[in-house]
């Protein structure tokens, strides 16, 4: 008896902590999808450079490359500093992920050179604050030899210039020193900005377009990726440094368009002095994650109120999701055991992903009845390769002279003749050889009945009280009805 309470409390014990893992819930694990497309996410350098600045812009999802005409524009678009006409300055200081620490801090300064031109320059860094270091030799902290903490440090400076070439075309460019990194090991990079914005003259449109940290790649190095290695036919230690990736600058290109909506004597909709509405829309082709699409828009009241609102879309897709019923609770479940996910199909219509992905729920081998869903997927990309979307095929087929797909006025007289031989024929199977008024109101009744693929009313021509000669049943053969009559 003693032995088995024994054996009873051990198992007490082991199974503990398993049952308090499970209470806490550990979450259900994230399985990759044949859908999930392949991204560079993750593998460039000096990501900080995409962490935007400016509370104006920010609060618009970043769509400001059209719009950028103040000091920020270092920043998103150089061309955009020509047109300050006095010396400005800016400073931002945003804490990322309260309490954490992280702080992003953004200064800049521009001043106008002559009468079209402007020249400025911009801080930007991002600072971890202090980090707890530990070290193989060390591992509870404190080491004495590097210190009880550590940050990671990421600064930009740049020089830049912009330009109003005429009163209507703003350029500019920049120059950037780029360093990330730690104590000990660092990573520099060099880089450039360019920029152009464009006013149309049409409803307060301007389009804007930016070619963001195009650079260098670097690898870390310093002290703190160096090891000594004892060599046995020399004296004394070898420094071997440990080999590492170089990485490039995190390349963007953003494209915007602006428009005023109201307030200027351009708006689309109506002049105001005291009311003002800016829209706009920008794409983001970066090198290192999907394109993005962003939405925009401000409004102000006498300049002094404004009023934000941004959206930036990820991804755009055209889907069609069909859900089946829920499945019956499993058998043998036991109590609380949520019911399985319903299967479902997908039917990826658009968005450069198209395919079919079937989703069923499949039990996971073991005693337990628990299921987990299994995709069944076909992509056309992965299984044909990448093919040109409609408009790359339109544009390739002009550009090579393939005029196999367009539409020629000969060639449509051609194919109404014979689309109004066919039609002919089945409208006269319908009529009959009563003809007459009574067969053409026959055949609009059967034109309209549902199932029927006539889309407008039957015309019936006749050369004697005989049976209908020729008809017609849509539109576009309609003319040649009427000349052969």
């Amino acid at each position: 008896m003693r032995r088995l309470t024994t054996y009873l409390a051990v198992a007490v014990l082991v199974a503990a902590p398993g049952s308090l893992a499970l209470a806490q819930g550990t979450g259900n694990p994230i399985f990759p999808e044949p859908r999930d497309p392949n991204t560079r996410a993750g593998t460039r350098g000096a990501n900080f450079l995409e962490l935007g600045v400016g509370a104006r812009a920010m609060g618009m999802a970043g769509g400001y490359t059209a719009l950028a005409q103040d000091v920020t524009a270092l920043y998103w678009n150089p061309a955009g500093i020509s047109h300050i006409s006095g010396a400005s300055a800016h400073v931002s200081v945003a804490d990322l992920y309260a309490g954490l620490g992280i702080k992003h801090v953004f200064a800049g300064a521009v001043m106008p050179v002559g009468s079209s031109g402007a020249i400025g320059v911009s801080y930007i860094q991002l600072n971890s604050g202090d980090i707890e270091r530990t070290t193989a030799a060390n591992p509870e902290g404190n080491d004495p030899a590097f210190g009880a903490v550590f940050g990671w440090t990421s600064t930009a400076a740049e020089l830049a210039y912009g330009r109003r070439l005429t009163d209507r075309l703003d350029i500019g460019a920049g120059f950037k020193f780029v360093t990330e990194g730690i104590d000990n090991a660092n990573a520099t990079y060099m880089g450039f900005d360019i920029g152009t914005q464009f006013r149309t003259g049409l409803y307060g449109t301007t389009i804007g377009a930016a070619l963001t940290n195009l650079g260098t790649s670097a690898r870390f190095r310093g002290p703190a990726i160096e090891r000594f290695a004892l060599d046995d036919f020399r004296p004394g230690a070898t420094a071997v440094e440990f080999r590492t990736t170089a990485n490039p600058l995190p390349t963007a290109f953003r494209f915007g368009v602006r428009t005023d909506l109201m307030g200027s004597a351009e708006a689309l909709f109506t002049q105001s002095g005291v009311h003002r509405l800016v829209a706009s829309a920008e794409i983001l082709d970066a090198i290192d994650t999907d394109v993005n699409y962003t939405i925009g828009a401000e409004y102000s009241f006498s300049g002094i109120v404004f009023l934000r609102a941004g959206k930036r879309l990820r991804e755009t897709a055209l889907e069609a999701v069909i859900e089946f019923h829920e499945p019956p609770r499993l058998l043998f479940a036991e109590p609380g055991t949520p019911a399985p996910h319903p299967n479902h199909l997908r039917l990826r219509l658009g968005g450069g992903n198209e395919g079919i992905e079937l989703s069923l729920q499949a039990k996971i081998p073991g005693e337990t009845m628990e299921t987990r869903a299994v995709p069944l997927s076909f992509s056309y990309e992965q299984a044909l390769g990448e093919q040109a979307d409609a408009y790359e095929r339109l544009l390739l087929d002009a550009i090579e002279g393939r005029p196999a797909l367009f539409a020629r006025q000969d060639g449509d007289r051609r194919a109404g003749a014979k689309h109004g031989a066919t039609r002919s024929n089945l409208c006269c199977r319908i009529l009959g050889p009563g003809g007459g008024r009574r067969a053409a109101q026959t055949g609009r009744r059967v034109a309209r009945a549902p199932g029927h693929d006539f889309t407008a009313m039957s015309i019936v021509l006749r050369t004697t009280d005989a049976a209908p000669v020729r008809c017609e049943s849509s539109r576009s053969s309609s003319s040649n009805a009427r000349r052969a009559a």
